[in-house]
């Protein structure tokens, strides 16, 4: 009878184990995706080397970094993942890094450039963004230009597989954008006009109800 009521107490606590793993497991699956489209490109300006280190908004005190890069001259980095807004730090590196410059409250989908005279400028990013996060395993986007109601000779492609994001840096100031599935005869999933530069595409869904949203 103990065994039996150890059994009977225990069956609700497992389907509740069960089902806030599963919660955790769809929050997850949401967040990521959203995450992928904070991209911040990092510039180094300078003749040498430099450390570029960002923070948490709340990290009054800046000590510890959510990254740190060190960027060869003329190079740059791009972080994923980047909060919507952040601080940034500068820093000679060598033995005990050397503080150039520093910038608070940096937005993210831009470029940070730290040129010559240690000064840092921040810049919104120009480029069309897409990310395939649908069910579909692989999708083809197509750009037209804005006045192209046919829609027959794009200006540029992608393909983009599961959970990939790309960039569209030459985007005219309005455009036509057609989505397909790649097959035989591709099939169209979705098509947008008059579509807007330093927009991101998110696609979602699969099949009829595959959808975009639109982020600016």
């Amino acid at each position: 009878m103990l065994g039996g009521g150890h059994i009977m107490v225990m069956r609700p606590i497992a389907s509740r184990l069960v089902l806030w793993g599963f919660a955790v497991a769809v929050a997850l699956l949401w967040v990521s995706p959203a995450h992928a489209e904070t991209t911040v490109t990092l510039v180094n300006g300078q003749a040498g080397k430099v450390k570029i280190a960002v923070y948490n908004a709340n990290d009054v005190l800046q000590a510890v970094p959510l990254k740190a890069w060190t960027i060869d001259p003329a190079q740059s980095v791009d972080w994923d993942g980047a909060p919507a807004t952040f601080h940034v730090k500068v820093f000679q590196p060598q033995l005990v890094d050397q503080l150039l410059a520093s910038r608070n409250s940096v937005p993210y989908s831009t470029v940070v450039t730290v040129n010559a005279d240690n000064s840092i400028t921040v810049q919104a990013k120009k480029s069309f963004r897409i990310q395939n996060v649908s069910s579909e395993k692989r999708i083809k986007v197509l750009m037209y230009l804005a006045g192209d109601t046919a829609m027959v000779v794009p200006l540029t492609g992608f393909t983009l597989t599961s959970k990939k994001i790309t960039y569209w840096p030459e985007a005219p100031k309005r455009f036509n954008v057609k989505v397909f599935r790649p097959q035989l005869i591709d099939q169209v999933l979705v098509t947008k006009r008059n579509v807007a530069d330093r927009t991101f595409f998110i696609f979602r869904g699969s099949g009829s109800s595959f959808t975009v949203e639109i982020r600016n």
